[in-house]
């Protein structure tokens, strides 16, 4: 494997019980396709984000080839499944793990982490297999993502509450580049709106297909076409678009609507370019980066939309900062309070970055009313996502616990709780066994 997020998907669970100060750890593998066919062979079946697979012959190749341009179009099963991304948290008491293709997600079981099958879709003609393992909850339970699909566009589209197995499509927003459409890790959503953030970093499909690099792995960077934030009205389908300064998002800490319902407000870990995604290559991982590089940085920014200004305008102030970048240490991974989704907020927490490194190696609270910042660090630590749980009677916004998974110094792991307000540790559960960092994952509350 080449890059970061070329790794087989592995799930990481804890059972705390508070009651008896204890916390049991499990790990299992997600049994995909992509992982089982490795494991059974030491030999990759499709390609991951960044690493292709080896071939026998310049045939095998040619027909990995065809085959994989019918699967990005949802017609043939040649796009890897590796559901290495998310957990998605379910109304029926199971989860999803997911990646950014349709046939990458699937049904676990949150007890025991068991794989329990590919999720298959029923009765729905939306076709396309590149989508996001972010879908965006809403109100009611039901859950929204979309698919984009090659020379046609975004298909936004509702997982009812009730039946994740159902796609209820909402709307179609017509790609800017048909054949080489944006890449979209993550999108914000409100109860009534979701935006698709149509960056300019486009797919390059003979990359993809072929091999080599380009821009961003195997991506072009087109900052000249500037970025359009689409705004799809999750009521009746309708959508318009804005127009706002180029940049890469790989993850939005929140969205809501101003009281009037005219204003929409967008709130993100934003990157001038996409050279994080080349930081992200193993090799220079390893040997360090050249004197005087500074890996991509993250800061969270801002953007409001005006709902009444014209189709096509732009996006007025572009992207405000909530904190100054001069106290503001480079974050991602960011979380709100699950009680704040989708409405006004004070407080955002993440995965940040102590100086001289660039690596996640602390835990960062950011307050967007005041422009101040608290941070939890060790030394020779790595971080991983951060996830805030309010207290059960929790009166202020950020009453509550901070849990995130920490690869210590010495290499050891551990699952850390830091109180929610002053980040400092309540409790440390020390693994028996070693882990990596890994990406996204859920809180999900005792039964």
């Amino acid at each position: 494997m080449e890059h970061m997020f070329d790794g087989y998907g592995m799930l990481l669970g804890f059972d705390i019980d508070g009651r008896n100060n204890r916390v049991t750890g499990s790990r299992r593998f997600v049994e995909s396709e992509a992982w089982k066919h490795y494991n059974e062979t030491g030999k990759m079946r499709w390609r991951e984000f960044a690493t292709p697979p080896k071939y026998a012959s310049m045939w095998e190749q040619l027909a990995d080839i065809g085959n994989t341009l019918l699967g990005t179009l949802g017609l043939s099963e040649a796009v890897t499944d590796n559901a290495s991304v998310n957990v998605v948290p379910l109304q029926d008491g199971s989860a999803v793990a997911m990646t950014e293709t349709v046939q990458g997600t699937y049904r676990v079981d949150l007890s025991s982490l068991q794989t329990l099958g590919r999720v298959q879709y029923r009765g729905d003609k939306i076709v396309g297999d590149l989508t996001t393992a972010h879908p965006q909850p809403m109100p009611n339970g039901d859950l929204v993502n979309l698919v984009s699909t090659v020379g046609v566009g975004f298909h936004v589209y509702r997982h009812p509450a009730a039946a994740f197995e159902q796609r209820q499509l909402i709307a179609t927003v017509p790609h800017r580049r048909p054949l080489a459409p944006a890449w979209v890790h993550d999108f914000p959503a409100t109860q009534n709106y979701a935006v698709i953030p149509e960056m300019p970093l486009y797919f390059n499909v003979g990359k993809l297909l072929f091999g080599g690099r380009s821009d961003a792995v195997f991506m072009d960077w087109k900052p000249q076409d500037r970025t359009t934030l689409h705004v799809v009205d999750l009521r009746d389908g309708s959508h318009c678009s804005f127009r706002a300064p180029p940049c890469f998002v790989f993850h939005w800490a929140n969205a809501w609507e101003s009281e009037d319902g005219r204003y929409l407000h967008l709130d993100a870990c934003l990157y001038e370019d996409p050279e994080i995604c080349n930081d992200l290559y193993l090799e220079p991982l390893r040997a360090d980066y050249a004197p005087g590089r500074v890996p991509g940085r993250a800061y969270l920014r801002r953007a409001t939309i005006d709902l009444r200004a014209a189709d096509g305008s732009e996006v007025q102030g572009g992207w405000q900062p909530l904190v100054p970048d001069d106290i503001c240490p480079p974050f991602d991974f960011p979380k709100v309070s699950p009680l704040k989704r989708g409405k006004p907020y004070r407080y955002v927490w993440g995965a940040s970055s102590v100086r001289p490194t660039s690596a996640h190696n602390s835990v960062g609270k950011w307050d967007t009313e005041t422009g101040s910042v608290q941070v939890w660090h060790e030394p020779g630590v790595l971080v991983g996502e951060p996830i805030f749980v309010p207290a059960p009677d929790a009166t202020a916004e950020d009453e509550g616990a901070v849990l995130a998974v920490v690869v210590e110094a010495d290499g050891g792991s551990s699952l850390v709780c830091l109180d929610g307000a002053t980040l400092q540790e309540q409790a440390r559960a020390r693994l028996p066994w070693q882990i990596t960092i890994g990406f996204h994952g859920c809180f999900v509350p005792a039964a």
